[in-house]
């Protein structure tokens, strides 16, 4: 059976993610990170590790670190075999003893990554194709994006961390272009870059989380009980995002189904 930790970033909804957090820590170590700027708490739980460090504004490079460093915390402990980002609004679709079953024996990587194209960035063709160019030429190697959530195996954590020690050349470049072009969205390229740097992974692009991007340009929306029937019948594992000061009967009606 393999041993799952659960990373969280948190910031609001303090009921909603407590709530979480205590279905999820039944089966999982869960580690936490609470934005700084945040005043929610999470309860007391043995199974339970929680940071509050870095204020993780949409965007910022903190959100970055702020993973980064429950990576590194779960990783010290030397125990679990698969990581799994969630956010303080995701739910689990499936029971615990479901989402052990999915990842036993399985050794894939699940994260969204797609090659960037710089155009995705910027209309002006004649800038788009000098970017394209001076990126060939001095960093050598292709830049991914996708959805921050992912579902990783020991090996490839293991294989990110010590690249990034390895490789501090890397962080330079990737601070570069979020400096001088990308501007946002950080969590949104670093791992999804990374985990193509980093050898031999078999890599799915797949995060396994429902979203629903009808308003693909701004954020995702938030689910409500006329949802359900799409939500639960999807191939995802978790999904994203709910608040209870929206609609809770969806996040009751879920809970219903997964509490095992």
């Amino acid at each position: 059976m393999v041993k799952i930790v659960i990373l969280m970033l948190v910031h609001k909804n303090q009921e909603q993610t407590n709530r979480l957090v205590n279905h999820l820590s039944k089966d999982f170590d869960v580690y936490v990170h609470i934005d700084a700027n945040s005043e929610i708490k999470i309860n007391n739980n043995k199974r339970v590790y929680v940071y509050k460090k870095y204020k993780t504004k949409w965007g910022s490079f903190n959100i970055v670190n702020a993973t980064l460093l429950l990576l590194k915390n779960a990783y010290k402990k030397d125990a679990y075999e698969r990581y799994i980002l969630l956010s303080g609004q995701d739910l689990p679709l499936k029971t615990n003893a479901d989402i052990i079953s999915f990842f036993t024996c399985n050794e894939n990587e699940y994260i969204e990554t797609n090659k960037i194209s710089f155009k995705q960035w910027n209309h002006k063709k004649i800038i788009c194709n000098i970017m394209n160019n001076f990126i060939k030429q001095v960093f050598k190697y292709d830049f991914y994006c996708g959805s921050q959530w992912f579902n990783l195996t020991k090996s490839s954590v293991k294989k990110i961390l010590n690249y990034i020690v390895c490789n501090k050349i890397f962080l330079i470049k990737y601070h570069f272009l979020e400096n001088i072009y990308w501007k946002d969205c950080s969590d949104e390229k670093f791992f999804q870059t990374l985990i193509h740097l980093i050898g031999d992974v078999k890599i799915v692009n797949d995060n396994l989380r429902y979203i629903d991007w009808t308003d693909q340009y701004k954020h995702p929306l938030i689910l409500h009980e006329n949802d359900y029937d799409k939500i639960i019948h999807s191939t995802a594992l978790f999904a994203r995002k709910f608040d209870d000061t929206v609609d809770n009967g969806i996040i009751e009606k879920i809970y219903l189904k997964t509490d095992g």
